[in-house]
């Protein structure tokens, strides 16, 4: 964990992409790392914070980066997320993969398909089971 200064870091919008929906969220950058804000705490709160900030780090399972950030009117806790993207960067028609709908998928290729090519099908399918 470590504890840094606002002037110390580039605060930033991102994205995490990948399956399902996405959305912006709070980030910043430090020493060319990207982090998403997981909780605040006001100026006067200081101990809490860093305790905080402890509990989060040794509850990970893998080493992860922590920071915790002074500002001007709280104290806020950053993680490091590999996954993250910044939102100037982000090409959502890249980047972004919708979950597929198998049924849907199903429904528009037998859509597409010829009518005798389905009748043959079945006709094998009879063939086979009876």
């Amino acid at each position: 964990m470590l504890i840094l200064n606002e002037q110390e870091v580039i605060y930033c919008q991102v994205v995490r992409p990948g399956r399902g929906k996405f959305g912006k969220l709070s980030g910043l950058a430090y020493n060319n790392r990207l982090f998403c804000k997981i909780e605040s705490y006001p100026i006067t709160e200081y101990k809490s914070a860093v305790n905080r900030a402890r509990e989060l780090f040794d509850e990970e399972q893998q080493q992860v980066i922590f920071l915790l950030v002074e500002e001007a009117n709280a104290y806020t806790i950053w993680r490091h997320d590999q996954q993250l993207v910044s939102l100037k960067n982000f090409n959502a028609s890249k980047d972004f993969h919708p979950p597929i709908d198998f049924l849907e998928l199903l429904d528009k290729i037998c859509e597409t398909s010829s009518p005798a090519k389905n009748r043959v099908y079945e006709i094998k399918i009879k063939k086979l089971s009876g």
